[in-house]
């Protein structure tokens, strides 16, 4: 049996922001607002994110110690079978 963490495409990723970020973010804006255009686009996110598949690698090496890669998902599924 295999399975993943993510039960959706694990290809796709999610963009993560901290709030922290966001704060600051906006009170830039505020603070510069006499210098900076009246419209403007600003990105406030990380330039790129890891997919699910990424991620799911990831935790399996820092959990394993060693890259398990798509034998990740059977592991837990023996594992938790006992």
């Amino acid at each position: 049996m295999l399975g993943h963490f993510y039960s959706g495409n694990i290809s796709h990723c999610d963009e993560f922001v901290h709030i922290e970020d966001v704060v600051n973010a906006i009170e830039n804006t505020v603070e510069s607002r006499q210098v900076i255009p009246d419209q403007m686009a600003s990105n406030i996110g990380e330039p790129t994110s890891p997919t699910y598949q990424e991620l799911q690698d990831s935790i399996g090496n820092l959990i394993h110690g060693k890259d398990l890669g798509k034998s990740l998902s059977a592991t837990c599924y023996n594992n938790a079978r006992g």
